[in-house]
């Protein structure tokens, strides 16, 4: 019966993949993975894999993740640091909640995946970056950071930002920034409005900041090594030999307007072929060899590397996604029912897979929980409600 159950969840998923991909045009969806896990997070390298799975650590709460990597047709487990696989976030419990804020992102370059994990437990999160490799088999973390968004219990700021995690050119790149903040007001303006949090929530009213240390390293298999020519980053993207690093001025504090950052696009001499601008909400950036997306007040997909602004998506409370990226010349976007791909040259949306919301809490259902691309091939995840995923890929041209 397990057997027989197993063989037509699955047959549901290709069917599902196959019929989305056919009202699209795309090329026909493969099935790279099965797995009793709920894949949080996916890296391609070629045809090697690496996935970040979890299973719940008991019936009620909690989360205990492992790292796997396919490589060379083997599959092996990495290290991961204790704090990190013994999670509290809640993608294995709850993995249809778009509002969830747990997340989790890797990137692959041969024995090494990079990873950032992000555990919301209750008011408190902590966001740990780091790296694993299979050869030799170590694990280290290279940035943690606790995170008070109530200011409940107190707990101090570390001042440090995770910087973002990408490969490029067969190499694995870490970034951190470090963050001074400063108050900017001596009287509140309001009544409710405490300047204390200016550690905890820097864009609030009456708080400054500024970049005063951080930057880029590579991964050597045992710890991280500054990259001299880059900049402390708050987000990091790599797309063959191209790099995208985003990153706010450091120097003198501003008076006034805050200071303006900039995303830069550099190629493997380390040039500058691109460069954006970047607000202070900056969330995330997405990289192809064609194409640069920007997160952070506004969604903006900018052509590499002339530069030009080719599309800018405000958001909004019925256009707001749970992941982007760059694929080829396409804007992926996806949330927990849907990946869709963007051309922001001609404005052309194609959906790559969708599901309908469930008729009822009993009813059987796909979630989308993780999405990786490489170059213009695109990989994401569907778990079922009992946490088994099947991973397909399909290239987008």
């Amino acid at each position: 019966m397990r057997g027989r159950l197993r063989l037509t969840v699955l047959l549901a998923a290709g069917l599902a993949a196959a019929v989305s991909a056919a009202r699209s045009g795309a090329a026909r969806p493969q099935t790279i993975l099965h797995t009793r896990q709920t894949v949080v997070a996916l890296a391609l390298d070629g045809s090697d894999l690496a996935w970040l799975g979890g299973r719940p650590a008991n019936q009620s709460f909690g989360c205990r993740l492992s790292l796997w990597l396919r490589r060379s047709g083997k599959t092996a487990v990495l290290p991961l640091p204790n704090e990190v696989s013994a999670t509290e976030m809640d993608q294995c419990t709850d993995i249809s909640a778009d509002y969830s804020v747990a997340s989790a992102t890797l990137a692959l370059a041969g024995d090494d995946v990079g990873w950032i994990d992000v555990d919301s437990g209750g008011n408190t999160d902590v966001v740990a970056e780091g790296a694993s490799s299979s050869s030799p088999r170590r694990s280290s973390e290279l940035v943690r950071m606790v995170n008070d968004p109530a200011g409940w219990f107190g707990v101090p700021p570390s001042g440090v930002t995770i910087g973002g995690v990408a490969a490029v050119d067969g190499r694995l790149l870490l970034g951190k920034a470090h963050i001074a903040y400063r108050q900017t007001l001596r009287k509140p303006p309001k009544p409710d409005v405490d300047l204390s949090m200016c550690d905890l929530d820097p864009k609030g009213i009456g708080c400054r900041t500024r970049v005063d240390g951080g930057g880029v390293y590579a991964w050597n298999g045992d710890a991280g090594t500054r990259v001299p020519s880059l900049p402390p980053s708050l987000a990091l993207a790599g797309a063959g030999d191209l790099l995208a690093v985003a990153t706010m001025p450091v120097g003198p504090w501003r008076h006034g307007a805050a200071r303006v950052g900039e995303v830069q696009v550099r190629d493997g001499r380390g040039r500058i072929v691109t460069r954006v601008p970047a607000s202070q909400s900056l969330v995330s950036i997405g990289l192809s060899q064609h194409l640069l997306v920007v997160e952070g007040d506004a969604l903006d997909a900018y052509e590499v590397p002339s530069g030009r602004l080719l599309r800018h998506i405000p958001w909004s409370r019925t256009n707001w996604w749970r992941g982007i990226a760059a694929a080829g010349h396409s804007l992926v976007l996806w949330d927990s029912r849907r990946v869709v791909a963007v051309d922001p040259w001609t404005g052309r949306r194609t959906t790559i897979v969708s599901f309908p919301r469930p008729a009822s809490e009993t009813a059987f259902y796909w979630t989308v929980t993780a999405v990786a691309v490489e170059g213009s091939r695109l990989a994401w995840a569907q778990t079922t409600p009992v946490g088994n995923s099947v991973v397909y890929a399909v290239d987008l041209g």
